[in-house]
């Protein structure tokens, strides 16, 4: 396996990232769309760490459940925050004359994965 890891750097390599409770299979220069506030300004880079799987043309390295940092790294940047449309969540409880509206926006952000990496070093 670490001669195949070391033969496809050159390659596209895929991985399986964990982000806000969802999994993203992104490869290089994808662009993923995350439900979530990150603390990190447009055009910061970021490293996203709930690495799941990280595969090649030839080779793919699972985590039970995710990948040691010393093995995978997944790279990205963060290119535009914005307000997603407004939801209403209504909450009401019949017979006991109760109810709540509430108005919530969320925060979309845009994230374009730069470089995906894998390092031999599989005992």
């Amino acid at each position: 396996v670490n001669e195949c890891i070391a033969e496809a750097q050159n390659q596209r390599l895929f991985a399986v990232v964990v982000y806000g409770a969802k999994h993203y299979k992104v490869t290089d220069l994808d662009l993923i769309q995350t439900t979530g506030y990150i603390d990190a300004e447009p055009g910061e880079k970021i490293r996203l760490e709930k690495v799941l799987l990280v595969g090649g043309k030839d080779f793919t390295i699972v985590g039970r459940p995710i990948l040691k940092r010393s093995l995978a790294k997944v790279e990205a940047v963060v290119v535009e925050k914005t307000p997603g449309a407004q939801k209403i969540i209504q909450r009401y409880i019949k017979k006991k004359n109760f109810q709540r509206k509430y108005v919530y926006t969320p925060v979309h952000t845009v994230l374009r994965i730069t470089r995906v990496e894998a390092y031999p070093g599989i005992e």
